[in-house]
């Protein structure tokens, strides 16, 4: 289903009724509990009366620790790769 949405979205110039059924394809996708992305699921941390600011801030950083982990590993191929890309010739 992912893959077939993914082929559609990219005919969407065809007509509106088109992309509008790629859009409920994903929606449908990220609505489940097991599917949704991170981001998705910290904002359901959030309520319209009040915040739950340690839950808030411990699933953010739940969410950030891996991501710099791996910066920090890769740090010297990234900048490796940046300054190979600007040297012209």
């Amino acid at each position: 289903m992912r893959r077939a949405a993914f082929v559609e979205a990219g005919d969407c110039h065809r007509g509106d009724s088109k992309l509008h059924h790629v859009v409920e394809q994903y929606s449908a996708v990220l609505a489940d509990d097991h599917t949704r992305t991170l981001p998705v699921a910290v904002y359901g941390f959030l309520s319209f009366g009040a915040f739950d600011w340690g839950a808030l801030t411990a699933a953010a950083t739940l969410i950030t620790i891996p991501v710099m982990t791996l910066a920090l590993l890769i740090q010297r191929h990234i900048v490796g790769g940046l300054a190979m890309g600007a040297v012209k010739g």
